[in-house]
């Protein structure tokens, strides 16, 4: 049974599109990050990295894999933004404030947009190459 689905998201190859399903752990994130960064790192312009989460966080403590996340950024990552139906669960405001703090611990590193929708992502990775193929 597969836990993540992890491909481009468009045969573009312009952005990787990360889905974590309900029953992921946070091996199958730490694998799916690497595998991710791989992508990433084979093209010279900058990629986007859309993640889709569940309302829930697995179990155990999320700062090492994030830290860990964040430190092995390739250095062509794009902006990364997380679709999350609803911020209203704990678990998602837990989340955000760890991001919030290793933006302080690892500057210069690429952080976290959060949407609501698949759209309002995919909106997002569009205009971030569009910048940077005008840039």
């Amino acid at each position: 049974m597969e836990h993540y689905r992890l491909g481009w998201l468009t045969d573009e190859e312009s952005a990787v599109l990360l889905e974590l399903y309900e029953n992921s752990t946070w091996q199958d994130f730490d694998i799916a990050v690497i595998r991710a960064h791989e992508m990433i790192s084979t093209k010279s312009e900058a990629i986007p990295l859309i993640i889709k989460v569940q309302e829930k966080l697995p179990d155990g403590n999320p700062i090492m894999h994030f830290s860990r996340a964040a430190r092995n950024q390739p250095e062509n990552m794009g902006k990364i933004i997380i679709i999350v139906p609803s911020m209203v669960s704990f678990e998602m405001r837990l989340m955000s404030r760890i991001l919030t703090v290793m933006k302080k611990i690892f500057p210069g590193k690429r952080f976290v947009t959060f949407v609501a929708t698949y759209d309002e992502a995919v909106a997002l990775a569009t205009q971030s190459n569009v910048a940077q193929m005008g840039a």
